[in-house]
């Protein structure tokens, strides 16, 4: 018993050890759109993006689903505090790990395996800390991890629990709608778990769980006159009562390839709902100028561009966004091949291994370049290497973890050509489909933000040890 405490107690510390130096001491800015939502909420409006004082109600789907307002709701009933909310996502993140713990144990009977696990996942800088952050990123990799959990039972008792993979997927949908994807690997585990009678049988039970809740929340939609789909400019338009500028979006997803040039792109176009002077500043627009093609598209577009910052503090000209449009549509028509081809293979490529990007962690360089009037986009590379003698440590940890996702895919590649028993073989094709289908989605609709695919990585490395394993025990 007291050895059992003993261990317990080990494996507590060093998971929450850290998650909780970076809670109290390093608390992270969030998307304030899930707080407004859950707000609107609790006073009885709903799923809303209306502002609290504007004594508006306007229905909406929700910020990726409506699954994550309603549980910061939840929460804020009983106590509203930031550090409250971070401190119970980590215990449901903590619980989701000791649940894999326990089903890799029965997996292999090897206690000393389900502890390596249990161990890199709790300490995997790729997740780690995004504990900081009010965000869905949290309860996505705890609920992906529970997923994975009743995965490697389902291999070992060579049965699908059609109830909890319903209420996982339920759940995984209703926090982020993009988990719709999870669909093809339960699918697959459904006919490779039974024979085919029986695994139709099982899929109509699991379709008909997962629909009763999203048919209520879609009669709740139509019944409101909401987007029965989620619709991503729904903030913008509520808040703002304006169009929301689809002709310069098109035009800086027609080039864009990696998330901080979408941000330094858009963002300046954004309402600031903390600070109203901060809105619409579209002289804080950067554009890498290696994205035109020639001289006459850049000078055409950089007279655009001008034009627009003398509308600076107002909403997007509805004529200027017009020609935007008209230069997207001229761009994306004359480099089809890069548009349809080049550009999300790049996407892809960033979405994975974007050297620039920190995973949660406190390093950002954009706000320091900004106020070291650094331009980054526009230096050379040696120009580039350079910095790391202004920015060190961040640069350092950056290289680290590009280097962990890095040598992740390395390994995941080499289990491919291993010799694997065929559950380790069945979790490859699952962990391979996940990756694929929400890669090419990404890279295609423009969402390709590396928080997005966080919740695959445990996943990933859950998979790499059970394969490292089967091949150290077979040397």
């Amino acid at each position: 018993m007291f050895n059992k405490l003993k261990e317990f107690s080990f494996f507590f510390l060093l998971f929450f050890l850290i998650r909780l130096i970076l809670i109290f001491y390093f608390p992270a800015d969030h998307e304030l759109k899930y707080e407004l939502v859950a707000t609107n909420i609790l006073s009885g409006c709903g799923v809303s993006f209306s502002l609290p004082n504007s004594n508006e109600c306007i229905h909406a789907f929700g910020p990726n689903g409506p699954g994550y307002p309603f549980f910061l709701a939840f929460l804020k009933f009983f106590y509203d505090n930031d550090t409250f909310i971070k401190i119970f996502q980590i215990f449901i993140y903590f619980i989701s790990i000791l649940f894999v713990k326990k089903s890799i144990y029965q997996y292999s009977k090897s206690n000393k395996l389900s502890n390596i696990i249990f161990i890199i996942l709790s300490v995997s800088p790729l997740t780690l800390a995004w504990s900081r952050f009010v965000l869905p990123e949290t309860i996505m990799i705890s609920l992906s991890l529970f997923f994975v959990g009743f995965v490697i039972k389902s291999l070992v008792e060579k049965k699908f629990f059609t109830i909890e993979f319903s209420l996982i997927f339920t759940l995984m949908t209703f926090f982020r709608t993009d988990s719709i994807f999870f669909i093809f690997p339960i699918i697959y585990l459904i006919f490779i778990s039974h024979k085919f009678d029986k695994g139709i049988k099982k899929l109509l039970i699991f379709i008909i769980i997962f629909s009763l809740p999203w048919g209520l929340w879609t009669y709740r939609n139509l019944s409101k006159g909401a987007n029965i789909f989620p619709n991503i400019y729904e903030s913008y338009e509520t808040i703002n009562k304006k169009k929301f500028p689809f002709g310069y979006y098109k035009w800086v997803f027609s080039w864009a390839h990696q998330q901080y040039e979408f941000a330094n792109a858009l963002n300046p176009t954004h309402l600031d709902k903390n600070n109203k002077d901060n809105s619409f500043k579209y002289e804080d627009i950067k554009i890498n100028d290696k994205i035109y093609f020639d001289k006459k598209e850049k000078q055409n577009t950089k007279k655009l561009l001008n034009n627009l910052k003398l509308y600076s503090g107002k909403p997007f000209p509805l004529d200027i966004d017009k020609k935007f449009e008209d230069l997207a549509n001229l761009r994306i028509n004359e480099n089809k091949l890069f548009s349809y081809f080049v550009v999300p293979i790049k996407r892809s490529i960033n979405l994975w291994f974007n050297p620039f990007y920190s995973h949660g962690w406190p390093i950002e360089l954009s706000k320091k370049l900004t106020d070291k009037k650094i331009d980054y986009y526009n230096k050379s590379l040696i120009e580039k290497i350079s910095l790391i003698k202004i920015f060190p440590v961040e640069i350092f940890l950056k290289i680290i973890f590009f280097l962990w996702i890095f040598f992740l895919f390395i390994f995941f590649i080499m289990v491919f050509f291993q010799k694997k028993n065929q559950n380790n073989q069945h979790f490859f094709k699952i962990c391979f489909q996940l990756i694929l289908i929400k890669t090419i989605f990404f890279a295609y609709t423009g969402f390709f933000e590396t928080r997005y695919i966080v919740n695959l990585i445990p996943i990933i490395e859950i998979l790499i040890i059970l394969v490292l394993n089967k091949a150290l025990k077979n040397n």
